[in-house]
């Protein structure tokens, strides 16, 4: 039992050190990241500029990620920009950048 905590432990601190906007308390964070989910979802003059720089958060993540370069592996740009809408839907008072966070952790901990 207590191996399975030391590892649930070390893989915690692994999601912490792979997403740095998640593990500091405040971040800057510039351009569309920063903005609500709402403001995206609900403006599609902002469409293009947005996928953007969802996408180009996601590869700064991947460099950064001292693990694994290559979560997300599994899909394609259009699946990765989708599975952000849907949390974005459900959470639209959330920002973007940690919207992108949250679909980033759960395809490195799915393996994808």
């Amino acid at each position: 039992m207590a191996r399975h905590t030391s590892i649930a432990m070390g893989f915690l601190a692994l999601l912490i050190a792979a997403s740095p906007a998640l593990g500091q308390a405040n971040t800057m964070v510039y351009g569309q990241g920063r903005l609500s989910c709402a403001s995206w979802t609900g403006n599609p003059m902002t469409e293009t500029d947005t996928h953007g720089w969802i996408l180009g958060y996601w590869t700064g993540l991947n460099m950064y990620n001292s693990t694994n370069h290559v979560v997300g592996a599994s899909t394609d740009s259009q699946g990765i920009v989708g599975e952000v809408r849907r949390v974005c839907l459900a959470q639209p008072s959330k920002r973007l950048f940690r919207a992108i966070s949250d679909v980033y952790e759960r395809l490195m901990a799915e393996g994808q």
